[in-house]
C-alpha cells in the first residue's frame, strides 16, 4: 500500500500573500485528498478598503502584482487565482464572512479582539493542487 503525499504550500507562497496586507488570522487545516494529505492555510487579510467589493478588488490587483494570475472568477463573490512563480499553488479569494471559521470559533474570537473593519477584511484559502 502507498502512503499518502502531503501537498503544502512553499513558504515563499505564503509570505507572497501575507504582503498584500495585515493577517489578522491564519490557520491551516489538513484534508484528505485522492490518497494525498493537503494542507490548506487559511488567511483573514486587511486590505484597507471600505467595502467589499473594494477589498476584493485590491486583494486581486495586490496579488497580480506578485504573479498571481486569475483562473477564474465570480464577482464580487470569489476569484481563484494561480501563482506563476510556483507551481500548482492556487488559492480562493473571498470578501470576509465569519461563518467560513463556524469549525473554528478560536479564530472569530481572535478577530473580536481585534479592532478591525469586517468589510475591509479578505479570506483567502491557499494551497498546493488543482482548483
Amino acid at each position: 500500500m502507498l502512503s499518502p503525499s502531503t501537498l503544502r504550500v512553499p513558504a515563499a507562497a505564503l509570505d507572497s500573500v501575507r504582503e498584500i496586507g495585515k493577517v489578522e488570522a491564519e490557520i491551516s487545516i489538513e484534508n484528505e485528498r485522492n490518497n494525498s494529505i493537503q494542507i490548506e492555510n487559511l488567511l483573514v487579510i486587511d486590505v484597507e478598503a471600505s467595502s467589499d467589493r473594494e477589498a476584493l478588488d485590491k486583494a486581486v490587483n495586490f496579488l497580480s502584482a506578485r504573479n498571481w494570475r486569475i483562473a477564474g472568477e465570480n464577482r464580487p463573490v470569489i476569484v481563484s487565482l494561480k501563482s506563476t512563480d510556483w507551481q500548482n499553488t492556487n488559492l480562493t479569494l473571498r470578501p470576509f464572512n465569519p461563518m467560513y471559521f463556524e469549525d473554528h470559533p478560536n479564530v472569530l474570537e481572535t478577530l473580536k479582539k481585534a479592532s478591525i473593519k469586517e468589510e475591509s477584511l479578505v479570506y483567502l484559502e491557499v494551497f498546493e493542487g488543482e482548483i
